[in-house]
Formats: structure tokens, C-alpha cells, sequence
């Protein structure tokens, strides 16, 4: 019996949609999940609100011998939970009948492909989230380095061969499990990376690694970390000290996303070529802004600032709208460099999901199918065995446009 498929209807609105999207998924599924321990998808009927995983502590060591007339006494064993509490995530966008007929390109295909991409991102944010903390949620083992909050770290507090040793020292010495059996690793924005690449213990991937043994992203070593970039490292945005004679002010008005120059209250130690971090910087008991962006000066008059940003689509406006009295300060950036070891992140997820999402739409909701929607959903979670995570945190010599 014949039996028509999607590919004999390439021409069809939803297999065009679910094509770009699975294309732009294959080609990049994202950093983060690739350490991630998984454990067994979760199915309907099966599941709960959350799930506890034991995690047994070792036995203390022998060195003294038995006594000959006497019983030995036995010793307990100690457990723990890791719990991870799935949720559901996701995105949609919709087009109009109108839009389609009008357009000069292929909706499906354009809204598949910016959906894929829109998940790839949330999902290696909501992983990095867990792995890397957010204002009062972090890891337990977080060691800045130097002082104990990232607001003192400035200039001489960047990466450094002693600190990614004391780092290591710490994941060794605490029993953490190599994730390839010798090696840690560590998920970095592209600004560490260039911090790190000035260091001359620096080894990249081509003297150490052969082509089909390396993680996706993977960029270099140091020590015993492989370090592996992507845009969605943790930087928190402008979270260190205040620059030497730097900027510290806040928008004297509300300003819309796009616009490309605002007004301070004080435009003092304003000049072109300053970056500025607009919004509320993250702290250890602050969540920062969800609007928090950073932005090249190139003029000021008075107290307008003309700024270059990493805005929507083909905009170098602010990428974000803002509020009168948000803070504009001109601060160091800080990175985490979490130290991922086999067994520091566990994982679940829905069977119908997968650990990546699925691609939704729907269309005929309204009464003269007009409508169509095209989303993506995830059902999953994220844990922190904390004794298998050593999370550090260092100053960044340079800035960057736009948000992390």
C-alpha cells in the first residue's frame, strides 16, 4: 500500500517549517548538554514534580590494624539527594495568512530556522543557568579570585596559570571525576578565551587533540581543563569594580529599543570609546536586569551619549528598552569558568521532548484560518552535584556589545 509522506510534500507549509528547523538543530544542538549526565527520559505516567538522585558518600579509610580479641564496629553510609525539578519551556511565533501571501520569501522555512535557533540558545541558557548560578543561586563551591564578591574584581584580578591550578587542585583534591578520565572541562565566552590565549601555558586544540576526539566547541587546554567556547559562556555583565576615573550614572529617561543614543543624569568620565553596561548589574543577592546590555560610546554631547549596540536584526541600537534611573556604569566584566567534572550535572527530560525540544504548529485556530503559530517545547531540568563543581570566577580585560 502506498502511504504519501512529508518528503513526497516539500512543498507543504509544515514540512518546510519542521525541515530548517531539524537542519539548523543537526548543524548545532547546542554547547552545554553535551556534559550533561542525562538520566532516563521521563514519560506520561511516570513522572512528578521532581526527582531525587542518591549520591552516596565514601567510606572513611583504613590505617589502623584490628584488634585480635575485639569485634570491629561497623561504620554507615551516608547518602544524599541531588533533586532536579523539570519544567516546561518554550517559544512561539506567528504569522498572519496576509503576511504569507505578501511575503517575498518563504515564511515556513525563515520562521523554522529563527525557532531552532531561538532553542538552541534557551536551552544552553536555562543548562548554563544551573551550572553557573544567577545572583543568590550559584554553586556552593564558588571561588572568586580574589575577595569573595565580584564587585572587587577589577584590572589585576584576570585569569591567571595560578588560579585555573588552584582551580584544578580543588576539583582533584576533592574527588571530582575527570570527564574524560583526565581532564576537566569548561564551557567560556569568547572574551575569556582571548584572556586566556595570552597566557604562554596556553595549548590549543590541533598540539593535544585528534580531529574526531574533541567536544563541540572545544578550543584549547590549560592545565588539566578543556576549555570549550561559546557565545553563551557566563559573563556577568559589568558585575565587577567600578574602571579607574569610570562612569557611574543612570538614564535621566525612559529609552526605547533601537535607539542609538540616551540621556544621563551625568555624562562625568563619559568619552567615546568607553563601554557602558546599561541596566541593573547581577551581584551575590541580585539578579541582574533582564534587560542588561553593554554598549560602545562614540559621541557625547553633554549629557546625550551616542552608543553603538548589538541590537535586533540589522539595528546597532540597544538591544532592549529601558527605564528612567536604570544604571549606567562603566565596570569590568566578570567570567565564571565552571569546572565540569563525569558526574557534576544531571539531567531529565520529557520522552516526547527529547533533551533538545520539538518544534510545534498549529494552524486553523481562528475561524477563517488565518493564523498560523510555530513554536518550539522542552520539558526538562537541570541539577548541581555540588561536591562535583568547582566554579571560579576571574575579572575580563575587555568589554563586548550586546547581552549574555
Amino acid at each position: 500500500m502506498a502511504m504519501t509522506k512529508t518528503t513526497d510534500l516539500s512543498s507543504s507549509v509544515v514540512a518546510r517549517y519542521e525541515k530548517a528547523y531539524y537542519l539548523i538543530a543537526a548543524q548545532d544542538p547546542g554547547i552545554w548538554a553535551q556534559f550533561v549526565q542525562w538520566q532516563d527520559p521521563i514519560s506520561a505516567g511516570n513522572g512528578g514534580s521532581s526527582y531525587d538522585y542518591p549520591i552516596y558518600g565514601e567510606l572513611d579509610p583504613v590505617e589502623d590494624a584490628l584488634t585480635e580479641d575485639a569485634d570491629v564496629t561497623p561504620d554507615s553510609i551516608t547518602d544524599s539527594n541531588v533533586t532536579v525539578t523539570p519544567t516546561e519551556y518554550g517559544k512561539t511565533v506567528a504569522r498572519t495568512k496576509k503576511a504569507e501571501l505578501q511575503s517575498r520569501v518563504n515564511l515556513a522555512t525563515v520562521m523554522g530556522a529563527q525557532v531552532a535557533h531561538n532553542r538552541i540558545k534557551s536551552i544552553d541558557r536555562i543548562l548554563r543557568r544551573g551550572a553557573c548560578g544567577r545572583g543568590s543561586s550559584m554553586p556552593t563551591n564558588t571561588l572568586p579570585i580574589a575577595g569573595s564578591t565580584m564587585l572587587g574584581l577589577g584590572a589585576s584580578h584576570t585569569i591567571t596559570w595560578d588560579f585555573l591550578q588552584e582551580l584544578n587542585m580543588h576539583a582533584e583534591s576533592m574527588g571530582i571525576e575527570p570527564v574524560d578520565g583526565d581532564n576537566f572541562v569548561a564551557v567560556i565566552h569568547p572574551l575569556l578565551e582571548l584572556d586566556l590565549k595570552k597566557l604562554t601555558e596556553w595549548k590549543s586544540v590541533g598540539y593535544y587533540q585528534a580531529k574526531d576526539n574533541i567536544y563541540r566547541g572545544e578550543v584549547g587546554m590549560l592545565g588539566n581543563v578543556r576549555f570549550v567556547k561559546s557565545r553563551l559562556g557566563r559573563v556577568h555583565l559589568g558585575a565587577g569594580a567600578l574602571v579607574s576615573s569610570g562612569a557611574n550614572t543612570t538614564l535621566s529617561g525612559a529609552v526605547n529599543r533601537g535607539a542609538t543614543s540616551f540621556v544621563v543624569a551625568s555624562a562625568s568620565n563619559i568619552s567615546a570609546g568607553d563601554y557602558l553596561t546599561v541596566g541593573t548589574q547581577e551581584t551575590e543577592s541580585v539578579n541582574p536586569g533582564n534587560n542588561l546590555e553593554q554598549v560602545l560610546v562614540t559621541g557625547v554631547a553633554s549629557t546625550t551619549i551616542t552608543i553603538r549596540a548589538n541590537g535586533v536584526g540589522g539595528s546597532f541600537g540597544l538591544r532592549f528598552d529601558h527605564a528612567t534611573s536604570e544604571a549606567v556604569r562603566e565596570t569590568y566584566n566578570v567570567a565564571s569558568i565552571p569546572i565540569i567534572g563525569k558526574n557534576s550535572l544531571m539531567g531529565v527530560y520529557a520522552s516526547e521532548t527529547g533533551k533538545y525540544g520539538i518544534p510545534k504548529m498549529k494552524t486553523g485556530l481562528d475561524l477563517l484560518d488565518r493564523f498560523t503559530y510555530m513554536g518550539w517545547y522542552w520539558y526538562g531540568g537541570l541539577g548541581i552535584v555540588q561536591k562535583n563543581m568547582i566554579l571560579g570566577r576571574v575579572a575580563l580585560s575587555k568589554w563586548m556589545l550586546g547581552y549574555n
